[in-house]
């Protein structure tokens, strides 16, 4: 499909819906409406229920061209791309956050089946100065990597300090797995993301009127149609 075929499509999806929507605000009937458009005269022995399908069918054939139109593909490929990054981006600040207050506590972090506690009980013995150690534990934020879309890895860097601030010692071999394995633990990230994403995409001053206009004018028509039939 070629640029002025894509610029077509939105067109034609916006023209379409904008006309339906207004005349219907504007209380003519839709079938009229479009003839009006077209410069004919409106036919009166059309029932109202035919017209509401065809606009459902016109709108259908409008929708599939722009989504697969090249534009469409690009944006799409961009959302995704923009969403990842917004989700990867909050799935490590969130595993930062939990697992500096696991070093900090003590505790063990959610998400994690890593013993953060144990972890850091095996570095005192490893430095045998540290096995009586009273001071503050703290992480300083190292490398992450993520294995697959919920699996982040992180190999902080742990500090101990003295009460006065003075460090003490640090140890960089831990590594602290955060898993998201349920739906339930992954939705927030992923409405976080994807908000994100809607706010921030380039494509948004572009892509979303089309959007918007047709799932309007999905929800009018079906209405109508109900309406009619019940």
């Amino acid at each position: 499909m070629s640029i002025d075929d894509d610029d077509k499509a939105r067109r034609n999806l916006v023209v379409f819906c904008a006309a339906v929507l207004a005349g219907t605000w504007l209380g003519l009937q839709p079938l009229a409406a479009l003839r009006t458009l077209l410069g004919e005269t409106p036919a009166a022995d059309v029932s109202l229920a035919r017209a509401w399908t065809l606009v459902l069918a016109v709108l259908c054939y409008l929708l599939i061209r722009y989504h697969f139109s090249t534009e469409c593909r690009e944006a799409r490929d961009q959302y995704r791309s923009l969403v990842e990054s917004r989700g990867h981006g909050l799935g490590l600040y969130l595993a930062e956050l939990l697992a500096r207050r696991a070093v900090r506590t003590g505790k063990r972090a959610p998400l994690s089946n890593t013993d953060i506690p144990a972890a850091i009980n095996k570095m005192r013995s490893d430095f045998g100065f540290l096995a009586d150690f009273n001071g503050r534990v703290d992480m300083v934020n190292g490398t992450a990597q993520w294995k697959h879309p919920w699996e982040l890895r992180l190999s902080p860097v742990i500090e101990f300090r003295s009460n006065d601030g003075k460090r003490a010692g640090s140890h960089d071999g831990l590594v602290i797995v955060f898993e998201w394995p349920t739906r339930a633990a992954r939705w927030p990230i992923l409405a976080a993301a994807h908000l994100s994403a809607c706010v921030w995409s380039p494509w948004m001053p572009r892509g979303a009127p089309p959007i918007v206009l047709s799932l309007a004018l999905l929800v009018v028509a079906l209405t109508k149609l109900w309406q009619l039939v019940a």
